[in-house]
């Protein structure tokens, strides 16, 4: 997974995979915290069979282990998620971030 955009090597990337819209922006099945290196953060996800997955990530520039907000959840930093999902007054839909892995699978986020 290529996830590029930032805007400085600052603080950590949380990053979040998860299999089914139930799940989606609540329980990560697997998730992991990274580091930027040059403005970009390069990184794998192991164990994944195949199967339906959405991936959502955050850029933690204060290094708190949370992802700040605003009033009415208006998020203060910088997120994206899989397919380039977007959220219209609330947070991104398991239908637009959804990706199918058969066998190795790369995917590239933009922040």
């Amino acid at each position: 997974m290529n996830i590029q955009g930032f805007d400085s090597n600052e603080g950590q990337v949380y990053i979040g995979v998860y299999d089914s819209e139930s799940n989606w922006l609540g329980k990560n099945i697997k998730g992991s915290k990274e580091k930027i290196n040059n403005k970009l953060c390069v990184t794998t996800i192991e164990g994944l069979a195949p199967g339906d997955y959405a991936v959502s990530i955050y850029h933690d520039k204060n290094m708190n282990d949370k992802f700040d907000t605003w009033i009415f959840g208006i998020p203060k930093e910088p997120y994206a998620c899989s397919r380039g999902a977007k959220g219209k007054f609330g947070p991104p839909k398991w239908k637009d971030a959804v990706f199918t892995i058969n066998s190795d699978h790369s995917i590239i986020i933009n922040l």
